[in-house]
């Protein structure tokens, strides 16, 4: 989610190289926000919660620290992300995880 909201164009050329079709020769990124329901944000507002993580403060340290139990960081850095936030909170050295973490450009 991160990748499509900041780099919606590079994420789409991945996206169409991986299914084996012609990516679009201009991609266009929705700047509304996607859904009329909630608290939707636009992509602008998306970018902002994203560069600053303040969607981590949603959260108690001990949703976060079960969320962080959950991850297989050696995946997370495999792939370039990055779980800092989770440093003395994980079994960094578990193989499973509830979260996949998948980049299409790794997978090239």
């Amino acid at each position: 989610f991160e990748d499509l909201v900041l780099t919606p164009e590079a994420v789409v050329r991945r996206l169409a190289s991986a299914l084996g079709v012609a990516a679009p020769r201009k991609p266009t990124a929705a700047h509304e926000p996607a859904k009329a329901h909630g608290a939707a944000s636009s992509r602008s507002e998306a970018v902002v919660k994203i560069q600053g993580r303040t969607f981590l403060q949603l959260y108690t340290p001990e949703e976060l620290g079960a969320a962080c139990r959950r991850l297989n960081h050696t995946l997370i850095r495999t792939f370039g992300y990055d779980s800092s936030q989770c440093e003395g909170t994980a079994d960094e050295s578990a193989l499973g995880g509830a979260v996949a973490v998948v980049r299409a450009d790794a997978a090239m």
